[in-house]
């Protein structure tokens, strides 16, 4: 959480009871516009959020939250309701609950987005046979370039700590992906 970054932020704040209210944020962060309210039970340390974010470059936004993600680019929009326990990363990352939209238009995605990388993938790649056989599919297909999408658009849904993912679809010229699974918030 460390690596998010946001400049000219204003909002309004208010402390009574043990709640902090950050209302009305509105900023800048990875050269596009974010906005939201935060709420803080500090006697119970829960943390509610409402975060919209708009015209976000992809790559160091996606980046900061999730450093070994594979490069993508693109214009980043997204709306998020979160909820967790706890101030530190640990309780965070373990409580963490709610649900992100998000959509990335006109980009690319790196070697997740290329079909060499798709064939080639471990599962499907149990005889010399077919090793050999997609190797000459593949070789074909190289020169072009499937990585790039008109949009890649999808919901996570977060729940104590693990990240469903009910849907992210990208679509582009030349290759479509759909993803779904869960993901255990290290």
């Amino acid at each position: 959480f460390g690596k998010i970054v946001a400049t000219g932020l204003t909002n309004d704040v208010t402390l009574q009871n043990g709640t902090l209210k950050i209302q009305n944020i509105r900023g800048n962060s990875f050269y596009g516009k974010i906005g939201g309210n935060v709420i803080v039970d500090l006697n119970k340390r829960i943390t509610w959020t409402n975060v919209q974010g708009r015209g976000l470059s992809a790559e160091p936004a996606i980046l900061a939250l999730i450093p070994k993600s594979d490069d993508i680019a693109g214009k980043l929009d997204f709306d998020s309701k979160l909820s967790f326990r706890g101030f530190c990363v640990s309780d965070i990352q373990h409580s963490l609950s709610g649900n992100t939209i998000f959509i990335i238009s006109n980009g690319k995605i790196g070697s997740l987005g290329k079909l060499e990388h798709l064939i080639s993938a471990q599962n499907l790649l149990t005889s010399n046979a077919l090793t050999t056989s997609l190797n000459t599919v593949v070789k074909a297909f190289a020169v072009k370039n499937t990585g790039y999408y008109k949009y890649v658009k999808g919901r996570v849904n977060l729940s104590s700590g693990v990240a469903n993912i009910s849907a992210i679809k990208a679509a582009g010229p030349t290759m479509s992906l759909y993803i779904t699974g869960r993901y255990n918030i290290p």
